[in-house]
């Protein structure tokens, strides 16, 4: 077993106020349970890479920046 845990980053639309409790309760059912994320960041932006469909986000930086992150 590792000690991987869902994470879910969530940028609040301006206005918004979302809660730990709103996103898993939005969650559940309509994911897996073990996708339901244990830990949600509420962040400004994440690092993004721009494509020709779109940009997409830098999922292995966000990782790094999660990690250093105390």
């Amino acid at each position: 077993m590792t000690d991987e845990a869902a994470v879910a980053y969530v940028i609040a639309k301006p206005g918004a106020s979302p809660t730990d409790d709103g996103v898993r309760s939005f969650c559940r059912g309509k994911i897996a349970c073990v996708k339901i994320p244990k830990s949600i960041p509420f962040v400004k932006d994440v690092p993004r890479t721009p494509d020709p469909h779109g940009d997409k986000v830098r999922r292995g930086k966000r990782r790094d920046q999660a990690l250093e992150e105390p």
